[in-house]
């Protein structure tokens, strides 16, 4: 994180709707070959797990470090 400086909030949200796109567009692909009971829930984990990426960015640029007793 501290290697893309200023610009790794941008940076990580290119990646996530790049990713995202990708996820659809295969996603999408896989439901034309028949596999629709699945395609639903693959398609909705990703977004729910966003606010996990979020949490685990801003608790990274804090800098601060757990300590161990």
């Amino acid at each position: 994180m501290e290697g893309a400086g200023a610009w790794a909030p941008w940076l990580f949200v290119g990646l996530f709707l790049a990713a995202s796109f990708l996820t659809i567009w295969r996603l999408e692909s896989m439901s034309a070959g028949g596999m629709e009971g699945t395609v639903l829930g693959t398609l909705v984990t990703p977004y729910i797990t966003a606010s996990d990426l979020i949490f685990a960015y801003v608790l990274g640029s804090k800098g601060d470090r757990p300590r161990r007793s």
